[in-house]
């Protein structure tokens, strides 16, 4: 998927809900893979959101060297160590944009995938 991304996109989101919801409110480690790449100078901005606490619990910018038509450059595995704030059905969304570089760049993104462990059971 290509956008200019000027502002954030969500790339994915996880619902936990009924059997897979946090069933105490302890640490879950959310874990991100995706493949990511840019037509210009920018920097990618990725954001971690608990949209059912309505917050961004974690913001990674990743510079990028290369660019270019169908080139996505880095495949960063994100990981992050979660204090949920409550039990029960918990949303996260994965959200991705330009921090940098000309208005006429291009973000791309391909393949995410998050998984999320922890407090289940």
């Amino acid at each position: 998927t290509t956008n200019d991304f000027s502002n954030p996109s969500t790339v994915i989101t996880r619902a936990l809900t009924n059997y897979q919801a946090p069933k105490f409110a302890g640490k879950v480690l959310i874990s991100i893979a995706l493949g990511i790449g840019r037509t210009g100078t920018c920097s990618i901005g990725i954001d971690l959101v608990d949209v059912t606490a309505g917050v961004t619990i974690k913001s990674w910018t990743l510079p990028l060297y290369q660019s270019g038509a169908g080139v996505y450059e880095r495949e960063p595995n994100l990981q992050y160590v979660y204090s949920l704030p409550a039990t029960g059905n918990r949303t996260f969304r994965l959200d991705i944009y330009r921090v940098s570089g000309a208005g006429t760049d291009t973000v791309r993104w391909r393949d995410p995938v998050m998984r999320i462990n922890g407090v289940f059971e």
